[in-house]
């Protein structure tokens, strides 16, 4: 006997089913070598190996073979089958409320099953030996067990349309348990029937008790209150100890149509023996006579095009492994991420073992992406509900991942310009530019000539490494593929010549001062040879190249050092070329200030200089050139050189004459004045008017042209006036004139009176002089 237990297990629900002319049959045996509920303790009570024995009639194939082994403990997971190794593939487990833990194990022997047939099964090493000697609970309670059994499904042509559904898990009947049982379907009820895999019933302990869907269920081998009492429906046992294998005939118990079916087992407390039987369900089997069909759908192809939403699918709906012809008109609904896009149906009636293959045109809504999952599930009126029943409600979908089309994207490359001296032959490397223009890196990269051979995939470019340009503008075209689609984008490549230029030359400055400026802004014009090229001007030659840190004053540029050389940079929108030219300060001659010359008038203001000893004080450097001009603008451009420095004549008065100081790069311009001054006359007071052509006239040098406005007097020695003269006037020749008739004045001595009327001169000169005849 047991008492009342508690337990946690895994519920029993549907794990395979099979629809055909399908049956099943039990084959197992217990560990146990006697009833435990007789006798407290273990000794000799539970044993490590058993055997049983399969046998099928001749046209009864093997179709499955499903072992199960169970006992008390955490379970031992590997046993043995006629001596082959079996490693459970599933476990189970329930836990008692005084914690003493039971379990089942699952193994699909099919394949050595269908080799061996029938025959003697022994299993061994199943080994709980160790878990009854160090948990004595389980003897105390009587709940020592092992046993093992195996579900064969076998196929017989002489049977009926039948429908196998095999439920597992490990549940404990405590007090009430219910197992819906779900997926059926039953057209026919004849032959119907249910069968048990269940460990630990007891066959003296009258607690226990079976109803399917609300009827209890007894036989011979099983009294309604004492239905696991150890026996065994197929060989007939009433030994199979601590185990059940049952089978109950239960066609009267179910109707035409059910799909679902209620199993309630209940362990009563039985007062006499102060407690309730523990049972553990494992497995449990039913057998329908079902007529159904059993739609499959699956998408065969996908065919899609480049950069389309529109996607022509090739499906085909099955009918395999039904019971029953497929209806024409089943609804198929076709989802994309969910989301119904379109609905169709069968047009043709589909026979069992039959398939029926269509295709369709689906257009997808922008709303789905280009990766989505596409699903077609037939028997789907397009809201999740079906219009046929079938064998299988769970088998109607297929889905597939989907992956649209798309042309590779790329990243467009903006015109190119190459510099080149050469405009009609230049080599460049195009594979540069597959990393620029690659957007995902496994896509492949080709280069064409023309976009026909781009789109047609022909007359590749060769050596796209060194691809020679002849044209100043060339449009190459890239394609890039990926494993199914193309894209073509164009690369322009522009090659523009170096702007010429002409070479500026040096420049200086003559400096006097160190803030001396230089105005380089004349060169804008000067140096580029086209006047639309921009001329700009740069410290360095790594600025010249950079474009960076133009000169701003170019116009009053102030140098921080000399020689200095300034990088030009001649640029046409394009490319730029450079050259440079120098700016170096040079001093300018230091001289000596030279005085003013003066000279005597000799008539009309002219006078005779010699200031050739200038030529040597006015420098201060020895080296240095003088000469002398009579204008500045002659000694600053250096022409018209006075050449007599010794007997230089001014005809006009103050004359500046300027001199040019030259040393090697550079000049200076001093200059000075020579004035013609009216020096006194000279006066020669003799006369010998004998017409000897000596003296023959009163003669005054530095008179007549020189002083303009002078007037004569001559007196007598009486005082009388005899004569006056002016620059009208000849020479007084010994005549007398002045009041007189035009006499000879007698020899003698006479007095003479002079007016310069000068500024210098305001005072007559005066004198005697002497007359003879």
């Amino acid at each position: 006997m047991s008492c009342f237990f508690s337990a946690y297990g895994q519920n029993v629900t549907l794990y395979q089913q099979f629809n055909g002319r399908y049956d099943f049959t039990f084959v197992g045996n217990t560990m146990n070598l006697g009833e435990n509920n007789l006798t407290i303790g273990c000794e000799d009570l539970v044993v490590s190996t058993s055997a049983a024995d399969l046998t099928l009639n001749p046209d009864q194939l093997i179709e499955k073979a499903y072992l199960y082994w169970a006992g008390s403990g955490t379970g031992d997971f590997n046993v043995k089958l006629n001596g082959i190794d079996i490693t459970a593939q599933r476990n189970f487990s329930v836990i008692s409320n005084d914690e003493l833990p039971y379990f089942s194990a699952f193994a699909d022997v099919t394949t050595q099953i269908q080799s061996t047939g029938n025959g003697t099964y022994t299993l061994s090493e199943l080994d709980i030996s160790q878990t009854l000697l160090t948990e004595s609970g389980y003897c105390q309670n009587r709940t020592n067990f092992a046993g093992w059994a195996m579900v064969i499904v076998y196929s017989d042509v002489t049977l009926p349309i039948n429908q196998i559904n095999i439920y597992d898990g490990l549940q404990k009947v405590p007090n009430d348990l219910v197992i819906n049982l779900s997926s059926l379907n039953v057209l026919d009820n004849n032959n119907s029937k249910i069968g048990f895999i269940a460990w630990e019933g007891d066959s003296m302990l009258n607690t226990e008790h079976f109803e399917f869907n609300g009827i209890e269920l007894s036989n011979a081998l099983n009294p309604a209150d004492n239905v696991f009492n150890g026996t065994n429906s197929v060989t007939g046992s009433n030994t199979l100890y601590n185990m059940d294998l049952d089978i109950y005939d239960i066609q009267n118990y179910i109707n035409v149509g059910d799909v679902t079916a209620q199993i309630k087992l209940t362990s009563v407390f039985n007062p006499f023996l102060n407690g309730r039987d523990f049972i553990m369900v494992n497995t449990v089997i039913t057998k329908l006579n079902n007529q159904l069909p059993d739609a499959t759908i699956a998408i065969d192809s996908v065919a899609k095009t480049c950069d389309s939403k529109t996607i022509v699918v090739d499906y085909t709906v099955s009918n395999l492994n039904a019971t029953n012809a497929l209806p024409a008109n089943t609804p198929i609904a076709i989802y994309a991420n969910g989301q119904l896009l379109q609905t169709t149906a069968t047009t043709t009636i589909i026979p069992i073992d039959g398939t029926w293959s269509s295709q369709i045109s689906l257009v997808l809504p922008n709303t789905i992406a280009n990766n989505f999952t596409l699903q077609f599930i037939v028997d789907d009126t397009g809201n999740g509900t079906g219009v046929v029943i079938e064998l299988l409600e769970n088998n109607n979908s297929f889905t597939q991942l989907v992956s649209l089309w798309t042309s590779p994207l790329y990243n467009s490359i903006p015109p190119q310009y190459f510099c080149t001296s050469d405009i009609t032959n230049y080599t460049i490397d195009l594979s540069a530019y597959s990393s620029s223009v690659l957007v995902n890196a496994s896509d492949s990269i080709h280069f064409f000539t023309s976009l026909n051979d781009a789109m047609a995939n022909v007359n590749t470019i060769a050596n796209s490494t060194a691809f020679n340009l002849t044209n100043p503008i060339t449009t190459i075209y890239i394609r890039l593929d990926n494993q199914h689609c193309y894209s073509i984008t164009p690369l322009e490549i522009n090659l523009k010549p170096y702007p010429g230029f002409i070479t500026p030359s040096d420049m200086s400055i003559c400096r006097e001062t160190a803030e001396s400026a230089f105005d380089i802004s004349e060169y804008q014009e000067s140096i580029a040879v086209t006047t639309t090229d921009l001329v700009t001007f740069f410290e360095t030659m790594q600025d010249a190249n950079a474009n960076t840190n133009a000169i701003q004053t170019i116009e009053n540029y102030l140098p921080n050092i000399t020689p200095k050389t300034i990088f030009v940079r001649i640029d046409n929108g394009y490319c730029f070329s450079t050259t440079s030219f120098t700016l170096a300060y040079f001093d300018v001659p230091k001289y000596n200030t030279l005085p003013n010359l003066l000279s005597c008038n000799e008539g009309l203001t002219q006078g005779t200089f010699d200031f050739s000893a200038y030529e040597t004080s006015v420098k201060q450097s020895p080296n240095d050139t003088v000469h002398f001009y009579e204008s500045l603008e002659d000694a600053a451009n250096e022409v018209n050189a006075v050449s007599d420095a010794y007997h230089y004549v001014a005809t006009t008065t103050p004359k500046t004459i300027f001199v040019r100081i030259d040393n090697e790069n550079c000049y200076s311009i001093t200059s000075f004045l020579v004035t013609t001054r009216n020096c006194p006359p000279t006066v020669y007071n003799y006369i010998s008017a004998n017409n000897d052509s000596v003296n023959d006239s009163f003669v005054i040098d530095g008179l007549k042209n020189i002083f303009l406005n002078y007037k004569i007097e001559i007196y007598n020695r009486w005082g009388r006036l005899i004569w006056t003269g002016n620059k009208d006037s000849e020479n007084w020749s010994g005549y007398a004139r002045e009041g007189f008739d035009s006499t000879k004045a007698p020899d003698g001595t006479y007095f003479y009176l002079i007016y310069l009327n000068d500024k210098d001169y305001p005072e007559p000169l005066k004198g005697f002089l002497y007359l003879n005849h």
